[in-house]
């Protein structure tokens, strides 16, 4: 309550629980999620709602612990939470996008949203890091970015050392393209 008197801004953070390979652990986008989530919400002095940890991620639904809800199902469950921050004085509201199938559910929400006059925006996360870091990383395009690759790597051991397996790394770039 005395955070909504100084604020009218919310951080929703979106991760995922999917399988990352045998050299990250399940659920790595929904540690980013929190992490990047607390960080910005200090930094802006706003409120923060819990990371969500499931998402569309549907292509991964063979893999054992991959966790998907379907996109009107994530879409309500979201519109759930961000009508209760409204009727509680919430006027902006940031969805801090950490897997990108979520992308057009969250275009259609913030849509309904500013219908209302409620400010919406999100960030796609790895696209925006795809973007800040080519120079930093060793692969090439796009297999420097891809799934639980060298990117991946990179951002779980700068927020979560724990989330990586060193000793089952193996450098391997596939021979055709994603």
């Amino acid at each position: 309550k005395a955070k909504l008197a100084s604020t009218d801004l919310i951080i929703v953070p979106l991760g995922a629980t999917e399988t990352y390979g045998h050299h990250l652990a399940m659920g790595t986008e929904t540690y980013v999620a929190d992490y990047v989530g607390s960080e910005l919400g200090t930094r802006l002095d706003c409120l923060v709602t819990p990371s969500i940890p499931v998402t569309c991620s549907g292509l991964l639904d063979p893999f054992p612990g991959n966790l998907y809800a379907y996109p009107p199902v994530l879409k309500a469950y979201l519109k759930d939470i961000c009508d209760r921050m409204v009727a509680w004085g919430i006027k902006r509201i940031f969805f801090l996008n950490i897997h990108g199938p979520n992308l057009g559910l969250l275009d259609e929400l913030s849509r309904e949203y500013m219908q209302q006059g409620i400010r919406c925006a999100q960030v796609d996360f790895w696209r925006m890091m795809i973007k800040l870091v080519p120079d930093l990383l060793k692969g090439e395009a796009p297999h420097a970015y891809g799934h639980a690759s060298e990117m991946g790597v990179a951002v779980a051991l700068a927020v979560k050392p724990e989330l990586v397996f060193r000793e089952r790394f193996n450098t391997w770039i596939p021979n055709t393209p994603l």
